[in-house]
């Protein structure tokens, strides 16, 4: 796991550019009324400690923005606890307010907070696959439809297929 700043850098205005076109696309979608952006944390796989600091995504709400950044990296430091698990959504518990929205790729651990919960896991997914495909070369990691459909996530195929269609 061998991730420089500028990489970082450009998965942030990439995730910037997925929160645009999510906000369009689910603009009708009651669970994202009122919805603008959220903080997203990059984690080493096995520890969850943030790689670089967490930085907000989209218009983060002020009243809003200790949870969103608290909850992103308790995601993250909860799914690195958990080595088999895949996703954070495998071991939420909305009791301890621990939600789905984190989801490991290889060594890494993407975690954002601040949408309805399978929104923060779709982006997350759509970012995992677009590392992957820069990191690697790969087409497509397998992994993460596993996830997604495990998680039986209602937003990645959706906005997959809204984001490959011709410009």
């Amino acid at each position: 796991m061998n991730i420089q700043f500028s990489q970082y850098r450009v998965l942030i205005q990439s995730l910037e550019n997925l929160l645009r076109e999510a906000l369009l696309l689910f603009e009708d979608d009651p669970r994202w009324q009122g919805k603008t952006g959220g903080c997203f944390c990059l984690a080493d796989g096995k520890t969850g400690a943030p790689l670089f600091p967490p930085a907000p995504i989209g218009e983060v709400p002020a009243e809003k923005a200790e949870k969103y950044l608290a909850f992103c990296q308790e995601k993250a430091l909860r799914l690195a606890a958990h080595p088999d698990h895949l996703a954070s959504w495998q071991s939420r518990n909305p009791d301890a307010d621990q939600w789905g929205g984190a989801v490991r790729v290889g060594d890494l651990i993407f975690s954002i907070s601040g949408l309805p919960e399978m929104g923060d896991e779709a982006l997350m997914l759509i970012m995992g696959e677009l590392h992957d495909q820069h990191d690697s070369g790969a087409v497509f990691d397998p992994t993460l439809r596993q996830i997604a459909s495990l998680t039986e996530n209602p937003y990645w195929d959706r906005l997959r297929e809204f984001l490959a269609r011709p410009l």
